[in-house]
């Protein structure tokens, strides 16, 4: 039924079950066992209650029964016929409202579960290095949090229901074998085979199909989101038909696939329904043949029939989850590759890992890149910044600025060197300490889906928000103007990504953003580059006035704007140029 290879999965995937949840899919299977067990005590119960229909006076007469009987004050057919009706009603209508509670609770199990697992997924996801999302794409990684969600409903309850089918269909065959043993292993015998032969035939197509819903669906979140991403450009160039034929190339397959594993899991189930009344009508056609007398057959014949009724739904239903499981490795492997990941450790401020900004920033015969097998973008680079400079970063575009203030923050390792701040090497203890010292504006900001001042105040609840700390950062930054003229000021909203602010506002705000944190630190790549010259201006001379209080690194779109650093690193082929001041940046008068 599982290869080594499903059972390793299912295995590894139960290690991130946590324990509570684990006891609650053992009681789970109990109730599923104990569900098995009233299903077939009600059909077990057909065979006498058609005894007692047809004759009454048997059961009466029974030693066996008398007593009870006796107890109940039963001494006439009519009387039997109507308790045991009203006894098999009950028991039916029991094991009906068993089955809901039955699936409530594991539908709340398999909801619960989910969450948890989605939650690790997405949990690890971010808790990576800056390095791991350089080579992640977020397609990828959509894709693999959402087939979380569905990982435990389609993984685990369905083996839980496997269990309690096979557990269902052992129980059915003891009955069958009780009322008639050579019909129960020809019936039993023959559907298993007829099971059997239909997995041998489809298993290598499920994993087929399986692959390409996997595939497709993560293509189609990349799809999405290129074309919401590119929007403007699609619209100017009229590229939607171009995007709407790349998206139906993925989602055809996506579609023509779920709909072959559907069709396949469903088939077997009404070829076995013809076979099984076409078997069952010879059976009574030959049988009435035999022997005028087929009255004598009715309560085994009806067993049959509500047998087989009951069976083939069982039968079906583990091969149907047979055969979901075979379809969902390919996501299962997905999420498990998410779920293994071990995210970074997170440090406590102790007093062995704070680190103190008070006197300089080194960068010691630092070496990078970004894999072993390609070239570096720098070597051996040396430089200090004192505390409370200015200093500024040129060089031509991807001779590695920003990485180099991607390493100085820590979000690059360097593959030779050291950084050292006030003396303390950075490492993996002290590097959470570091960061909190540092804010950063890139040239493209990231705006949430919210309000300006929780997007200016990023990462906080609106109640923990001090608006008077985001109007006086705003000013700074040149947009409180702006914001206050607008009906609904701080509280406007700023659309998907931002969308509904210009790029010069969109800067503006990740400035005042960056300023709102009080960092001990202020990196801005590019972040001036949308920005007219008078307003680059206002805002260079705004900071300016609180340059004692911040350590400024600025990677220049204008070279006027390096006129406010007190050196400029030049990067070229690799190594370090330094300029003592901006006129002598002018003379390339290298220090």
């Amino acid at each position: 039924m599982f290869n080594n290879q499903q059972i390793a999965l299912i295995r590894r995937l139960w290690i991130f079950i946590p324990p509570k949840r684990k006891f609650q899919f053992l009681i789970l299977l109990i109730l599923t066992i104990f569900s098995a067990f009233l299903d077939v005590f009600s059909l077990g119960a057909i065979f006498p209650y058609l005894g007692i229909i047809l004759t009454p006076q048997k059961v009466l007469n029974n030693t066996f029964y008398q007593k009870l009987l006796l107890f109940l004050n039963i001494n006439k057919g009519d009387n039997l016929l109507i308790f045991f009706t009203f006894l098999f009603i009950t028991l039916i209508i029991i094991s009906t409202l068993f089955k809901f509670f039955l699936f409530y609770f594991q539908s709340k199990l398999s909801s619960i579960v989910a969450s948890g697992l989605s939650k690790t997924t997405f949990n690890n996801t971010i808790n990576q290095n800056y390095e791991f999302h350089l080579y992640q794409k977020s397609s990828e990684v959509i894709s693999g949090v959402n087939k979380s969600n569905g990982i435990a409903g389609n993984t685990i309850i369905p083996i839980i229901t496997i269990i309690n089918s096979i557990l269902l269909i052992f129980f059915i065959f003891i009955t069958l074998t009780i009322i008639n043993p050579n019909i129960s292993i020809t019936v039993i015998v023959f559907t298993l085979i007829f099971y059997l032969f239909v997995i041998k035939i489809t298993n290598k197509r499920i994993k087929q199909y399986g692959k390409i819903m996997s595939h497709n669906a993560t293509k189609i979140i990349q799809i999405i989101q290129e074309s919401l991403g590119g929007i403007k450009d699609i619209i100017i160039r009229r590229n939607q038909d171009f995007y709407t034929r790349y998206y139906l190339n993925k989602n055809i397959p996506l579609l023509e696939s779920m709909a072959k594993v559907d069709f396949i899991s469903t088939i077997p189930r009404y070829l076995l329904e013809s076979l099984s009344i076409i078997s069952l009508i010879t059976f009574i056609f030959f049988l009435s043949k035999s022997n005028g007398n087929i009255q004598a057959y009715l309560p085994t014949i009806a067993a049959l029939v509500v047998s087989l009724q009951r069976l083939l739904p069982v039968i079906q239903q583990l091969y149907a989850n047979i055969t979901k499981l075979k379809s969902n490795e390919a996501s299962l492997k997905k999420v498990l590759y998410y779920l293994e990941l071990e995210p970074l450790q997170k440090f406590k401020s102790t007093k062995e890992n704070i680190i103190f900004f008070n006197k300089e920033i080194k960068l010691i015969n630092i070496s990078f890149k970004y894999q072993s097998d390609s070239k570096f973008i720098l070597s051996d680079l040396n430089l200090s910044i004192k505390k409370g400079n200015k200093i500024g970063f040129v060089g031509e575009s991807g001779s590695g600025k920003s990485t180099l203030l991607d390493l100085l923050v820590g979000l690059l390792k360097p593959f030779n060197g050291n950084i050292q701040i006030d003396d303390i090497v950075l490492n993996d203890e002290n590097i959470h300490n570091w960061m909190k010292k540092i804010s950063h504006v890139p040239q493209t900001i990231f705006l949430a889906d919210s309000t300006i001042a929780e997007n200016i105040a990023f990462g906080l609840p609106l109640k923990n928000i001090d608006l008077n700390r985001v109007k006086k950062v705003c000013e700074i930054a040149q947009i409180a103007d702006t914001i206050e003229g607008w009906p609904i000021s701080y509280n406007t909203l700023v659309g998907e990504r931002g969308v509904r602010l210009s790029g010069g506002q969109r800067q503006r705000i990740g400035i005042a953003r960056a300023l709102y944190n009080n960092s001990e630190i202020l990196i801005l790549d590019e972040a001036t580059s949308a920005l007219d010259e008078k307003t680059e201006f206002a805002v260079m001379n705004e900071l300016q006035k609180i340059s004692h209080e911040l350590t400024l690194l600025i990677i220049a779109h204008r070279i006027s704007t390096l006129k406010y650093c007190d050196k400029i690193f030049e990067i070229q082929n690799e190594n370090l140029n330094v300029y003592n001041s901006f006129e002598d940046y002018l003379n390339k008068k290298v220090l």
